[in-house]
């Protein structure tokens, strides 16, 4: 989950833990197959309890970004540290 309140962590070491991880427990599936969300709201977050769906808050930049830059770095990481 992208969030301004989650850790900060470089998205690549993100990505690769997800899939070490998922690679130890012998899922296949997840080891390639990650779920990312991004909320695109004028007023900064979730309004629902959509954090607690998830296991890990992450926050890419101090400040808010454009859907569409969030989305690019989700991209690249992802495919620079798993494909």
């Amino acid at each position: 989950m992208l969030s301004p309140a989650g850790e900060n962590p470089t998205m690549q070491a993100l990505f690769s833990k997800i899939a070490q991880d998922a690679k130890a427990a012998g899922n296949e599936f997840a080891e390639k197959n990650i779920c990312c969300a991004i909320g695109g709201f004028p007023s900064w977050d979730f309004h629902s309890n959509v954090y607690g769906l998830c296991g890990t808050k992450v926050s890419i930049y101090s400040e808010m970004l454009t859907v569409w830059t969030v989305a690019s770095e989700i991209l690249v990481n992802y495919e620079n540290s798993v494909l």
